[in-house]
This record gives structure tokens, C-alpha cells and sequence, in this order.
């Protein structure tokens, strides 16, 4: 408690010690899973402070993860993965492929493409286009075969990102609107503002960025325009809301004029 109170109080270097004593304490009593949990607060801390743990500190924090009880090990390493991609995309692609492994075990087929897909972002960012976009079109193939659109639209957006840096803008197009008219239709099933304004600002910040660059490099103007005022459209409070459900109507269909390249919605076209 106290480590949680420091580090949401800026004191990252207190939160950092306080972490590491009751990560011990924790061990000491005989309590691997909260020593866990705790170590994620600790690198939480570190990662935030911009101290990346050394590699000894790695190898102790996931010595303790793999004390825990099996089921809740694969996550751990996910997040822990995911707190280390900014800065060192190598330790990060090693936890999501032991994350992998550990899914497998457990037969949880979708948490392995989640973990393969995460991989396939820091291949990317380790400089392997190609060997990235394998890896994302063989998840993409399985998220199809599942029919689960939202997790389909997640690794077109890191396709369309990956096959700008293969130079295949057609493509990466594409995939960057098919990205887009997805992610944007189930943020507006989400009943709060701000779980809305986190995909556009939190997961996917440049879903729109990307989509409007490739738009004018192809010169299509008409679809640049499309996409700007999706940007800029307000969607109306839904007109039989349910409760715990999205409060809003699903963004509409977007075009510059008849015949342009549209933005998928749904109802009247603007």
C-alpha cells in the first residue's frame, strides 16, 4: 500500500525501494503470487521513472512470476512485456514468446495469438518488417476463422504500420481503413467518454494519423476529406439507450460525394 501510495504520488524512487521490501516479505511469509504481483509494481515504478531493470533484475522479478499458479504466470509475462516494449523491444519479444509457450500449455488458443501478435510488434520494431508481417497475417487468418472483428481491426492497424515500412502503401491503406472503421465503430459501443477517448488516445493514438497520411500519399482527396470529417463527426445519443450499454449511436457512413472511397458506418451516409 504504501509502494502504491508513493508511486501515484510521484515518488517513484521511494515506490521502487518500498516495492522491493515487501516483494521480499512477501517471499519470506511464503506468498509467491503476491510477491508477483508486487514485482509488476515495482517494474511499473521503474519503467515510469525511465530506469529499465538490468537483465539480473529481470531474471529475478520472472524468477518469483514463475512461482505463482500456472494459469496467472502467461499474463503476468504479458504485462510485463508490455510495461518493457517502449524501451527494449528484445526483452519484451522474450517474454511475449515464454507468455506463448505458457498459453499453449494451457490450451488458451486466443491468448496465443495475443501473445504472437504482440510479437510480431516488437519483430517490427527489431527491424524485421517481413518476418512481421507473417507472423501478423498467419493471426489475422486465425482471428478471421473466429469471426472476432475487433481483433481482426487490432492487427490490420499494425499491418497497415508494417507494410508502410515494406513500401506497399496500397496495401497498408487497406488495412488502415479497414482498421479504422472497426476500432471507431466498437469505441462507440462503449458506454463511458473516457474508455472512448482512450483508443484514440492510449491504444491506438494514430488510427486516424496513419489512415489520412496514406490517403495523401495516394492523393486521393476525396477520401482525405472523408476522413476528416470522421474525425470531426459527433455521433448522436442513442434513441432507445440500454443500460450498461453504449449510450451513443454507431458513427455513420462517411463520403465526399457519390462514387468517392467512403468510410464504412452505419445509417445515412454524411
Amino acid at each position: 500500500g504504501q509502494a502504491a501510495e508513493a508511486a501515484r504520488n510521484g515518488r517513484l524512487g521511494d515506490a521502487a525501494s518500498l516495492f522491493r521490501d515487501a516483494s521480499a516479505l512477501f517471499m519470506e511469509a511464503g506468498h509467491p503470487d503476491e510477491s508477483a504481483r508486487t514485482n509488476v509494481g515495482l517494474l511499473m515504478a521503474m519503467a515510469t521513472a525511465g530506469q529499465s531493470p538490468t537483465r539480473a533484475q529481470l531474471d529475478d522479478l520472472l524468477a518469483v512470476i514463475e512461482l505463482t499458479r500456472p494459469a496467472e504466470v502467461p499474463d503476468m509475462l504479458m504485462n510485463f512485456g508490455n510495461i518493457l516494449g517502449a524501451d527494449d523491444a528484445q526483452a519484451a519479444l522474450d517474454l511475449f514468446r515464454r507468455a506463448d509457450a505458457h498459453f499453449a500449455d494451457q490450451g488458451r488458443a486466443r491468448d496465443v495469438c495475443r501473445a504472437r501478435h504482440a510479437q510480431a510488434v516488437m519483430i517490427r520494431r527489431l527491424g524485421d518488417p517481413e518476418g512481421a508481417l507473417a507472423v501478423m497475417d498467419q493471426v489475422r487468418a486465425q482471428y478471421v476463422t473466429w469471426a472476432i472483428a475487433k481483433e481482426v481491426a487490432e492487427v490490420d492497424f499494425n499491418r497497415s504500420l508494417t507494410l508502410m515500412e515494406l513500401g506497399r502503401n496500397d496495401e497498408a491503406l487497406g488495412a488502415a481503413l479497414t482498421a479504422l472503421e472497426e476500432l471507431d465503430r466498437h469505441r462507440h459501443t462503449l458506454s463511458g467518454p473516457a474508455d472512448r477517448a482512450g483508443i484514440l488516445t492510449n491504444t491506438f493514438p494514430h488510427l486516424f494519423d496513419v489512415a489520412l497520411d496514406l490517403a495523401r500519399h495516394a492523393g486521393d482527396s476525396d477520401l482525405v476529406a472523408a476522413l476528416a470529417e470522421r474525425v470531426r463527426v459527433q455521433v448522436n445519443p442513442a434513441s432507445s439507450p440500454v443500460a450498461g450499454s453504449a449510450q451513443l449511436e454507431p458513427p455513420p457512413e462517411v463520403l465526399a460525394r457519390p462514387g468517392a472511397r467512403h468510410i464504412a458506418g452505419t445509417g445515412p451516409g454524411v
